[in-house]
């Protein structure tokens, strides 16, 4: 039986070796040996939107993206408040923030300046300051303390209708009306006073025309 005959042919292999890939990247190494820069090639494609040109399926992944979002749950409109609770909301943001809130300055045309008018209470002391207080309710026998019968007066009475009384030092035109319409049962028109030069108040007490004088001069009995 023949021999058969060896095959001495060397199969090549598809990949190149490690000694032919050496030199290559070499090469590519150089460049940035010598300090120069060697941008990367990207093997991504590029994106429709980066060139410049308009995705025709745009419409679609966008009704996509909303069916998904619906689904989930998270594209689903918050539920609108009560009308209640959004005035109260609106209430309370109001009265945190206060009603002034715009702060206007007073345009000033002068050089003057005033203090402002503040309320300002009335006394209410809480014990008496003075042990023993004077007591200031006169009757309207302090007020009125005598008829004047000199011949001046007796001429106002009969000319004028007018009587005149010695009155209290500090006593004033209501009080001494009041007494003499409490004493004399008449009333007065109008009450003139006058300090004397001794020291004396007088008081001129002009009747109304319904009352005389004359009568209550003699009921009085100074006439």
């Amino acid at each position: 039986m023949p021999a058969k005959a060896k095959n001495t042919s060397v199969k090549t292999s598809a990949k190149p070796t490690k000694a032919a890939e050496a030199p290559v990247k070499a090469a590519e190494k150089a460049p940035a040996a010598a300090g120069k820069y060697v941008p990367k090639k990207s093997t991504k494609s590029k994106s429709p939107y980066k060139s410049g040109k308009p995705n025709p399926n745009h419409a679609q992944i966008v009704a996509k993206i909303a069916s998904e979002k619906t689904k989930s749950g998270k594209g689903k409109p918050a539920p609108s408040k009560p009308q209640g609770v959004t005035k109260a909301n609106a209430a309370a943001k109001a009265n945190k923030q206060g009603t002034h809130t715009k702060v206007s300055r007073k345009i000033r045309t002068n050089t003057r300046f005033h203090r402002p008018i503040t309320q300002r209470l009335g006394k209410a002391p809480k014990y008496p300051r003075v042990s023993n207080p004077q007591n200031n309710n006169h009757d309207e026998f302090d007020t009125l303390k005598h008829p004047l019968t000199t011949e001046s007066a007796m001429k106002k009475i009969e000319e004028s209708n007018t009587l005149v009384f010695i009155v209290a030092q500090k006593t004033t035109k209501a009080a001494i009306k009041k007494a003499v319409r409490k004493l004399y049962d008449v009333k007065a028109a109008y009450v003139n006073t006058l300090i004397g030069a001794d020291g004396q108040k007088r008081a001129y007490v002009r009747l109304v025309a319904d009352s005389d004088a004359l009568d209550v001069a003699s009921k009085i009995g100074i006439i």
